[in-house]
């Protein structure tokens, strides 16, 4: 579920991260996702990326916050941010835009591989890049085209009219293995001006 409340003026009023992601965004870095792994989606909203990666041979189990059971009546009520399920050996999800900065953070205390859908400005703000230096950084898939995900009243594709790119911001993978002819780019990650200037280099 995401926030993308610009892409959708007719959604005032409805659950503003509600917005369910299609399956092409997840199959686009399934190449990464080891087969063996049990992945967990904890925004699982409609069950997108669930049906996603079942219907691609994946162990994958889904849970959202409590409140929206008439939305997703199938999946378990787990807040993400206070709890966390047994036995999942990694996590993919499209977290809410309202404060996926959270989502980061705990990734990063949980210690498992993730892999988040989010805005490709999420490195505009110091703080979200404060917690990524703080953990020595993450890997960004940018992803063919921009996403255009079901918006709360209904649309999709064209219809949705993404306004912006979203990337996979991911940790614990390989993502070589996305394209395994070309070499891997990299991201520096530098302090804030006047700060010790270390800097922290992973594969982008």
């Amino acid at each position: 579920m995401t926030q993308l409340v610009l892409l959708d003026q007719d959604a005032v009023g409805l659950k503003k991260d509600r917005f369910q992601t299609p399956a092409w965004a997840v199959e686009a870095i399934m190449p990464m996702l080891p087969k063996e792994w049990q992945y967990w989606e904890p925004c699982a909203g409609k069950g997108n990326i669930v049906r996603a990666m079942k219907e691609a041979g994946y162990l994958c189990c889904g849970s959202d916050v409590e409140g929206l059971a008439e939305y997703c009546p199938h999946y378990e009520p787990i807040d993400f941010l206070r709890h966390e399920p047994k036995g999942h050996d990694a996590i993919i999800t499209n977290p809410p835009y309202s404060n996926y900065g959270e989502f980061i953070r705990r990734c990063f205390e949980l210690g498992k591989p993730f892999a988040l859908l989010i805005p490709d400005s999420f490195a505009d703000s110091t703080k979200r890049m404060e917690i990524i230096r703080e953990y020595g950084g993450v890997d960004v898939v940018y992803l063919p085209e921009r996403v255009a995900f079901e918006t709360p009243t209904g649309r999709t594709g064209k219809d949705s009219s993404p306004n912006f790119l979203t990337v996979w911001v991911c940790k614990g993978f390989d993502v070589s293995l996305l394209a395994p002819e070309r070499e891997p780019s990299k991201c520096v990650y530098l302090p804030p001006r006047g700060t010790e200037r270390k800097r922290t280099e992973k594969h982008g």
